[in-house]
């Protein structure tokens, strides 16, 4: 069984899909970070706009996807795609296989967390190879907002609720299990069905080492998204997936370019998997 969130795709949006690529983060960071000399790999590559994008740069890059319908459709229409159907969690090839890997906005999706995912990372990628991992951010701007929320929302605790004779809030069993587990990642949506955790710096970095990675750099990126997810039209439009600030929004993001942890929707891991002492 595997516990993810699972995304329908359109692939009709295709072409704007890849051409989204031109102003994302997380694909700058495989740019600078990933050598065209390496077998690459995307997982969890949806329709694989990712995976267009770097083959017309050159790159050697394969994707795999969960959905198999949307594997099936990418491949009817684009058959010189390299995309096959797969989970993360049991990436089908030999150890060490690939020399690149990238995984965005992926491994938030287990309720188990993201541990196992990573272990599958480190185990197909090449000693020396290197890994761009992201992540959704629980930045200084949500701990606030959570936080405010918690106050705002006091109803809803249970020991509030307790206090009247009143039955909890049902809570979803896919988040029962992660709180029980003792996650310390933030949960979101705070009630309801689990769709994603939220982290900290310090907690992937801590997730990707104690998975074997050394990491080469912890960035904040998707700044304008953050405020697209945070505050809606009023700081940032969304269409064609592509990101349109307001005037205030770019006085907002211009205002808090000193502090990048503030309102970035995700951070990137650089990871490096290390050489074996007799490799080196």
């Amino acid at each position: 069984m595997i516990n993810s969130v699972q995304f329908n795709w359109n692939i009709e949006e295709f072409d704007a899909l890849v051409r989204s690529c031109e102003k994302d983060d997380g694909v700058r960071l495989a740019l600078k970070y990933l050598s065209k000399d390496a077998r690459i790999l995307e997982a969890g590559c949806g329709v694989g706009r990712v995976v267009r994008y770097l083959q017309d740069w050159g790159y050697d890059i394969e994707g795999l996807e969960l959905n198999a319908s949307i594997v099936k459709q990418v491949i009817d229409r684009f058959p010189d795609m390299r995309i096959r159907q797969g989970n993360i969690l049991h990436i089908p090839v030999s150890d060490e296989y690939y020399g690149g890997l990238l995984s965005y906005d992926v491994v938030e999706h287990f309720t188990q967390g993201p541990d196992e995912a990573l272990r599958e990372m480190f185990r197909v990628l090449q000693p020396g190879g290197v890994a761009v991992v992201t992540v959704p951010a629980f930045n200084a701007l949500r701990f606030l907002k959570y936080w405010i929320m918690c106050v705002i929302d006091i109803r809803k605790q249970a020991w509030f609720r307790k206090l009247y004779h009143k039955q909890p809030v049902v809570m979803n069993n896919d988040r029962k299990v992660a709180l029980q587990k003792g996650y310390r990642y933030h949960v979101y949506p705070d009630r309801g069905d689990f769709f994603e955790y939220r982290f900290t710096p310090r907690e992937f970095i801590d997730s990707c080492r104690r998975n074997g990675f050394d990491v080469i750099a912890s960035i904040p990126i998707s700044h304008w998204d953050g405020l697209y997810q945070e505050f809606g039209k009023i700081m940032c439009d969304f269409r064609n997936w592509m990101f349109h600030p307001t005037f205030l929004g770019k006085i907002m993001n211009t205002a808090m370019r000193f502090i990048p942890l503030f309102h970035n929707h995700m951070y990137a891991c650089i990871l490096k998997k290390p050489y074996n002492d007799t490799q080196n």
